[in-house]
């Protein structure tokens, strides 16, 4: 852990410009905005709010960041994306959830939605498919991506299809 908010900064920076290709660092002087170039998606880290930086390797030996918040929330920095947590959901078993997700899973959750709303399956299997898409949303919010845009997408399926 580094001894001060302009290191931690600086530590960051450092991980994504040696090991992250697809991610972008941008310091100013409140803290570093971090940019996924696969969807042009950015969070904002302000220097004050980081708790502990831990530098890990994957199972496959790639190394990642994760860095843990004061507020109590964690993003993990890979090559290309920005993992964290999906958000607890009522009605929602958490195992049928990963520890850790991405701007692009709702990419992949959204197209099941479409493809279970139209292939006219169970309402149930929609309702789930809504809380998992809404979970990965709020749990983005939470670490600070602005997904407004992505909140909007299953408001035009017509959930009237799905079967009871």
């Amino acid at each position: 852990m580094a001894t001060n908010n302009r290191d931690n900064i600086k530590l960051i920076a450092d991980f994504v410009n040696k090991y992250a290709s697809r991610l972008k660092a941008d310091i100013s002087p409140d803290g570093l905005e971090i940019t996924q170039g696969v969807d042009g998606k950015s969070i904002v880290i302000p220097k004050d709010s980081i708790n502990d930086l831990m530098h890990r390797d994957d199972s496959n030996g790639k190394p990642f960041m994760q860095i843990d918040f004061m507020n109590g929330h964690k993003i993990l920095l890979t090559d290309i994306l920005i993992g964290f947590k999906p958000y607890p959901m009522a009605g929602l078993d958490p195992n049928m959830l990963p520890g850790v997700v991405t701007t692009q899973d709702l990419y992949n959750v959204f197209e099941a939605l479409e493809n279970a709303v139209s292939e006219s399956v169970s309402r149930g299997e929609v309702v789930t498919l809504k809380k998992i898409f809404d979970s990965i949303i709020q749990g983005g919010e939470a670490v600070g991506f602005d997904l407004k845009p992505e909140k909007c997408w299953p408001h035009g399926l017509a959930y009237t299809k799905a079967t009871a």
